[in-house]
């Protein structure tokens, strides 16, 4: 007999049999698939990526207007500045950034351009140079400026305000414009009274002349008839007074040529409907 034959069976059985707790495992997941419950929760579904940003549009408005010269270079304008920013492509974020970090440029150049045309200006002209200057600045491309692989676009509008000093000089002339074409306005609307007037007339001496009922009244209807007239032509010729002189002050006004050819054919028209020639 060899040692190893008559060693004593000592250690461990070499039994592979599965133990208990393995045996409740397979026991548990058993049942779950009898239930139909699954072993595992599901993952959830992937988020969706977020749409590409699409067309923005920011507007900054220039609280501080800058002077620009007029005529003389004693007096100034007041030139006030909207800038309306557009991008395609960007964050919101990107764009407010983008345009405050251009601005500076765009406002450069439209100070540039706006004092090339003012100082061609008398200082109390503001609605023409105002027209001119934004005629100028509506005529350039857009400024535009790169961001990244985008672009950011700027589109500046102006208006022009008079100096202070010039606005106290050129008040008292306006105030008189005011009067005088409140003055016309009534003057005109008393001449075409008056034309109403008589032709309501001519229709009631119409209907004497043709009705037989008025031939007692003949002789009354003769003496009113030319007491109306007279009437008639004292108010269409105290009109046409006030209506020469309207059109007069007028014309030696700083009104510009439309209101005064205006004024000049709307005269010549009730000159003519008041039996004038």
């Amino acid at each position: 007999m060899t040692m190893d034959e008559a060693a004593p069976a000592t250690g461990r059985s070499s039994d592979t049999r599965p133990g208990l707790g393995e045996w409740f495992r397979s026991l548990w997941h058993a049942f779950r698939a009898w239930l139909g419950t699954p072993s595992a929760t599901p993952e959830p579904e992937p988020m969706p990526a977020p749409e590409p940003p699409g067309r923005l549009v920011e507007r900054h408005d220039l609280g501080q207007a800058f002077a620009a010269p007029a005529e003389g270079y004693v007096f100034e304008f007041q030139v006030h500045v909207t800038c309306i920013w557009r991008s395609e492509g960007l964050e919101r974020a990107e764009l407010h950034e983008a345009s405050r970090r251009f601005e500076h440029l765009v406002l450069r150049d439209v100070h540039r351009l706006s004092a090339d045309r003012t100082r061609n200006y008398p200082p109390h002209r503001v609605r023409e140079a105002e027209s001119d200057v934004q005629q100028v600045i509506r005529s350039k491309t857009p400024w535009r400026f790169p961001v990244g692989d985008a672009h950011v676009v700027c589109q500046p509008y102006v208006w022009l305000r008079l100096d202070e000093e010039v606005r106290k000089h050129v008040r008292p002339h306006w105030e008189r414009m005011i009067e005088i074409e409140c003055a016309h306005e009534a003057d005109v609307k008393r001449a075409r009274l008056a034309d109403e007037l008589s032709a309501e007339w001519l229709k009631v001496l119409a209907k004497l002349a043709n009705d037989p009922l008025a031939a007692g009244a003949a002789k009354l209807t003769e003496e009113a008839f030319a007491t109306v007239v007279a009437e008639i032509r004292a108010e269409h010729k105290a009109a046409d007074e006030h209506l020469k002189e309207s059109l007069q002050q007028i014309m030696n006004s700083d009104a510009g040529p439309m209101e005064k050819a205006q004024s000049f054919d709307m005269y010549v028209d009730l000159h003519k409907r008041n039996g004038g020639s």
